[in-house]
């Protein structure tokens, strides 16, 4: 191989290489940011911390605007009440998950209430 030849593969592979590990080390699922989620966070606060979550799995129900109890037989607004209902998260989980780890933080009503995390 000539010089030239491999001074094009240099400058190609040393970028993907930096890129990959650049990208593949930086991750804030990390045991130490895990240990920073406690009860009683909101999502946000803990969205600041872990970033992101990677999959999220939300359960709703319906809720009335006006304090008013609701169900899922509720239909989305009732003409006779005037009473407007939509559907609001109840538990909602995050999940981050990459190859060598998996947090799983519960959320009730947008409120840190349990936690779960396996690291490599």
């Amino acid at each position: 191989m000539n010089t030239k030849a491999i001074r094009r593969s240099l400058l190609i592979a040393v970028p993907l290489l930096l890129t990959f590990f650049v990208l593949k080390g930086y991750s804030k699922f990390t045991e130490g940011n895990f240990e920073k989620i406690h009860n009683g966070m909101t999502t946000d606060e803990v969205k600041a911390v872990l970033g992101s979550p990677t999959s999220e799995v939300i359960q709703t129900d319906y809720q009335a605007f006006d304090g008013l109890s609701g169900g899922p037989a509720d239909i989305a607004f009732q003409a006779e009440n005037k009473v407007r209902h939509a559907r609001r998260p109840l538990n909602t989980t995050y999940n981050y998950i990459n190859s060598s780890t998996r947090i799983e933080i519960d959320f009730a009503r947008d409120i840190v209430v349990s936690k779960k995390g396996t690291f490599k």
